[in-house]
């Protein structure tokens, strides 16, 4: 009887998953062909020449999508869409329970660096500012790319918002309280001077590097 509700509860998870898969406008196994086939930007370029082209960066994705699903004690997820940045690639990653997990890819040493430095100022405002609203941070992962996993944010971005093909532009007045509140309370938060010049420390992350060519997903 236990073994059929555990089965009935499994059987529920997958049919939501194939749901929140199917409910994206890009099914997953053709969202890198989509973003890999868009006017390709300088950070797709340095992605595509870091993995060795579009089928390597299938590859490294399925290895990340692998990867996350064990951290969750093996949750089935799959890739459902990826975003090209100024700096790299986001992909959301969505687990069957309906929780999705961003992953920020990177190959440029220079943003590998200013990632790390973001990651610490986050952990330093979560530790003293736990009411400031950050991203939780999940992990860090290497293979070719640097994979720095966190939840997943809903939402827009401020260019999204802003209608700009009128003049002049019309920034949403909640977007304005909303970011002055941010500022005011993370430029009062009480962080220690010592620690608020600190290096990224690895130890508080999990975290996988790559020598040899040894891939660092286990």
């Amino acid at each position: 009887m236990l073994g059929c509700k555990i089965f009935k509860s499994f059987f529920i998870l997958v049919l939501l998953h194939v749901t929140i898969v199917s409910t994206n406008s890009t099914a997953s196994e053709n969202v890198i062909k989509k973003i890999t086939a868009a006017p390709v930007t300088t950070a797709m370029l340095d992605i595509l020449n870091c993995v060795g082209g579009e089928d390597q960066l299938q590859d490294e994705v399925n290895s990340a999508v692998a990867y996350v699903s064990r951290l969750r004690d093996n949750m089935p997820a799959s890739l459902v869409q990826m975003k090209v940045g100024a700096a790299g690639v986001v992909a959301k990653i969505c687990f069957v329970d309906g929780i999705c997990w961003a992953d920020k890819m990177l190959s440029n040493p220079l943003r590998i660096e200013e990632a790390q430095c973001g990651v610490t100022a986050v952990l330093a405002v979560q530790k003293y500012c736990p009411n400031i609203p950050t991203p939780k941070l999940h992990g860090f992962g290497r293979e070719k790319l640097h994979h720095q996993f966190s939840e997943w944010i809903q939402g827009q971005t401020l260019h999204d918002k802003v209608d700009s093909d009128y003049m002049p532009v019309q920034i949403p007045e909640k977007v304005v309280t909303s970011l002055a509140e941010f500022v005011f309370n993370l430029t009062t938060c009480p962080i220690p001077r010592d620690e608020s010049k600190n290096y990224f420390d690895n130890r508080e992350l999990t975290y996988y590097s790559v020598e040899n060519g040894a891939s660092s997903f286990p």
